[in-house]
């Protein structure tokens, strides 16, 4: 082997060495940041539930024109129409038919 081959040789598995040391660093950081990332903001998650309830209402709307159009009776629309809303706001089935009774 000529005296450059050997010297590569012997400095290769150094180079090797220093780029998986600085690899492993910057594989770690990623991992460090990616819940700082992932955190939305609290105004952006407020906002995001505001339109996520309003097609809530829309769903409920679209329920009760397919239902109506498909002829299905008015108390199983009302009940399909119910069940789109969440659950933290929808209203109980007697409320409900309480509701309509009026």
């Amino acid at each position: 082997m000529p005296p450059e081959d050997k010297d590569a040789a012997a400095a290769a598995p150094a180079d090797a060495a220093n780029t998986e040391a600085e690899a492993a660093p910057a594989a770690a950081a990623p991992a460090e940041e990616a819940p700082a990332a992932d955190a939305a903001p609290a105004p952006v998650i407020i906002i995001k539930k505001i339109i996520d309830d309003d097609g809530e209402i829309l769903k409920a709307a679209q329920q009760i024109i397919i239902g109506n159009m498909h002829g299905h009776p008015v108390p199983l629309i009302i009940e399909a129409a119910r069940v789109c809303i969440s659950h933290h706001v929808q209203p109980s089935f007697a409320e409900l038919f309480d509701a309509l009774r009026k």
